[in-house]
């Protein structure tokens, strides 16, 4: 009997965390759970997205909410994300930048987003959920590496391949009909 009660025990134990383990988590970690409902443009943040950037704006849409954390070039690529999911993609992740304003400085941030959809029986997205986390010091890192990699380290001037790839964007970037010297 002894050895059948621990199994027993295993098999009926359910963990079970409440909304306030799991939103000391979410804030602690810098993860933010956001909740779009496609067809009334509601959208809905955990807690952590308050620690984060302050109380989202009451009725505010999913772009107008996004239009005030993030990076102006960053707000519409990730509302495309969202509407991609929406039509039908199952889910999609990106890189994007955040504005915090932290002490009266406002700073930018990185941030990878996971969107996926949740389907009502007959086919039609309810739900378009967002996981958001912080990855700014791993892009900073990578930028340092990157950095690095291009720079001769005793003459403090940028390598071969990094000089040849910055001046064919430039000219790239210009056009045919722009003028250029070296």
């Amino acid at each position: 009997h002894s050895a059948t009660t621990p199994r027993r025990t295993r098999e009926m134990h359910t963990l079970r965390i409440g909304d306030d383990q799991y939103n000391e988590i979410f804030t602690r970690s810098g993860i933010i759970l956001i909740d779009w409902q496609p067809h009334t443009d509601t959208v809905a943040f955990s807690e952590s997205y308050d620690a984060a950037y302050g109380k989202p704006t009451a009725n505010a849409t999913l772009m107008e909410q996004l239009e005030a954390v993030m990076h102006p070039q960053d707000a519409g690529r990730l509302h495309a994300l969202f509407l991609q999911v929406k039509h039908g993609r199952p889910n999609a992740d990106g890189i994007f930048r955040v504005t915090r304003i932290r002490d009266g400085v406002r700073t930018n941030a990185w941030r990878r987003f996971f969107v996926s959809s949740s389907l009502q029986s007959d086919g039609v997205v309810s739900h378009v959920f967002c996981i958001s986390i912080d990855i700014d010091r791993e892009q900073q890192e990578m930028e340092d590496i990157r950095k690095q990699a291009e720079i001769d380290q005793l003459t403090g001037l940028y390598n071969r391949g990094a000089t040849e790839r910055y001046i064919r964007a430039f000219v790239e970037r210009e056009g045919h009909n722009g003028q250029h010297a070296l």
